[in-house]
């Protein structure tokens, strides 16, 4: 999600596009080091907002926030539940949710298609991997007993009370393929950025 500070004089995401198209260069975005998701999602936005703001990798997550909400930094792209208190306690805005749906914790915040700005969309998710070699079978029948464990309204809850959702794949190979892509993705990204390999 797009969140920035309560000082900020933009209450909309497409006020804030505006108001960094304003100031090209100055506006500054924090991520948890270079090169992660919420990096990676600072420079889909730039790309898909045409703006230009200022990358500060920090070592983590929470020093990143501490300074968003002191106004030393102008917006974050983050999970939600990592911002949710704050946005609830005032001291920050949630602006838009940048995957399709809204989470039931925040209600309030338009997705990004809702704000105006469909072509702007990411989000991170979790998958279970097993190593080469491990038989089909056993693919199998792990697939689908955690598409089941997935199923469960129970899990689905507990796992929207952090402001995730349950995407389950159509099966370990139709995973495989979208993880391959995503990996792409995630290279031709970096490398607009300009980030090299380490």
């Amino acid at each position: 999600m797009a969140v920035v500070p309560a000082s900020l004089p933009v209450d909309t995401f497409q006020e804030f596009i505006e108001y960094a198209k304003e100031r090209p260069g100055q506006f500054t975005y924090d991520s948890a080091g270079l090169g992660n998701t919420l990096h990676l999602a600072g420079e889909n936005f730039q790309a898909a907002t045409d703006t230009e703001l200022m990358h500060i990798p920090y070592k983590g997550a929470s020093q990143a926030l501490v300074d968003l909400i002191a106004g030393r930094i102008d917006v974050m792209f983050d999970l939600p539940q990592t911002p949710m208190s704050q946005i609830k306690e005032g001291k920050l805005k949630g602006l838009s949710i940048t995957s399709p749906d809204r989470p039931a914790e925040l209600p309030d915040v338009p997705t990004t298609a809702e704000a105006g700005v469909p072509e702007f969309k990411f989000s991170s998710y979790i998958g279970l991997g097993a190593p080469a070699g491990v038989p089909d079978d056993v693919i199998e029948t792990l697939f689908t007993e955690l598409q089941n464990v997935m199923a469960d309204p129970e899990v689905q809850e507990n796992i929207g009370t952090i402001s995730m959702f349950v995407k389950t794949s159509e099966s370990p190979e139709a995973f495989r393929q979208a993880f391959v892509e995503r990996i792409a993705e995630i290279g031709e990204t970096l490398a607009n950025a300009g980030v090299q390999p380490e």
